[in-house]
């Protein structure tokens, strides 16, 4: 299976009332909970974002030099800019983490049961595993992203640099719990590391649905019922591969 194709196969199964619901509200109750945070700690969250570009190399030079020009607006814009930036990965990676606890397990009931009915369930994954997993990710991330962060501001570049981080994010977080519920451990493990699969190419075309007008509210479903479908498609097509039914039992 393509990643073209995982995505074609996650719409279909978006579009059913419950994946809707499951896609709307996570990304909703998100935006709001971080849009809340940003009011109520307005001017806490401008003073740190100040304070950290005054400390950047040159930085405090060139609002200087601004501000001796008579630009004294571009500093405090320039604030507000990177405020709103980092309003979109919050409510991202919030959402994220709940499609991953929560939505996950449904999403895979979902399209297990349609789609790939005698797959055998294995369980080589854990509700434990999935939040280790999820937090050793979204650790990984947030240290890039800190180190990164001043390339997301650099034309072209930074258009590049967060769709790339939080596809890695997706691939780290959803492959696991695509997985956990039908490939034992080892068989996890080796879709892993098998090298002909596109996990991390499947993540950034999530990543890259965020900025697609409309698909924002469903990015984090749609890219988690993609690597649903990815996931089992290449567990059903390895036990094949090793002469194995695919539903036997291990």
């Amino acid at each position: 299976m393509t990643v073209a194709d995982a995505f074609r196969r996650a719409l279909a199964s978006q579009l059913s009332p419950a994946m809707l619901a499951l896609a709307i509200g996570p990304v909703v109750a998100a935006a709001v909970f971080w849009a809340v945070v940003m009011w109520w700690k307005w001017a806490a969250f401008l003073g740190v974002i100040d304070t950290v570009i005054r400390k950047l190399p040159y930085m405090d030079t060139v609002v200087e030099r601004l501000v001796f020009y008579g630009i004294q607006i571009v500093p405090g814009m320039l604030t507000l800019w990177i405020l709103a930036a980092m309003f979109i990965p919050l409510t991202l990676v919030c959402a994220l983490g709940f499609v991953s606890v929560a939505g996950m397990p449904l999403m895979l009931r979902h399209v297990a049961g349609r789609h790939f009915p005698a797959l055998a369930r294995r369980r080589g994954g854990s509700l434990a595993g999935s939040l280790v997993n999820s937090l050793g990710a979204l650790i990984r991330f947030l240290l890039l992203a800190l180190i990164s962060f001043p390339l997301w501001f650099v034309p072209v570049v930074g258009w590049l640099v967060l769709p790339l981080l939080l596809g890695r994010l997706n691939a780290g977080v959803l492959r696991y719990d695509a997985l956990a519920d039908h490939a034992s451990a080892r068989e996890m493990a080796a879709l892993a590391a098998d090298r002909a699969l596109s996990w991390q190419w499947l993540g950034f075309a999530g990543a890259l649905l965020n900025v697609v007008p409309l698909f924002w509210f469903f990015s984090t479903t749609l890219t988690g019922l993609a690597f649903i479908h990815y996931g089992l498609a290449a567990l059903e097509r390895r036990r094949v591969d090793l002469g194995e039914p695919a539903d036997a039992v291990a």
